[in-house]
């Protein structure tokens, strides 16, 4: 519920052609080999609204909110996303 806040934040923030840096949990279907982890995620660290923030592909999110992807690379469990203010 809070990333369309965020994002339009960030937008009205930066300048045209701006970057910002997301670094955040893996989603389903980032990477396959540690999709394990994501499934147990929930239940072994208590965490009641991961299985269905999991679910939402964020790149693909904050790309229809007006931004390009940069580059993207897995760090652990976690992804760095850059993207650029279209």
């Amino acid at each position: 519920e809070i990333w369309p806040v965020v994002i339009e934040r960030i937008r009205s923030l930066l300048s045209d052609n701006g970057h910002f840096l997301v670094v955040d949990a893996m989603q389903d279907g980032d990477r396959h080999d540690v999709q394990f982890t994501l499934d147990d995620f929930e239940q072994d660290y208590y965490e009641p609204y991961f299985a269905k923030y999991r679910k939402t592909q964020l790149e693909t999110y904050i790309e229809n909110c007006g931004f390009s992807l940069e580059s993207k690379n897995d760090v652990l469990f976690s992804k760095a996303l850059l993207f650029k203010k279209s």
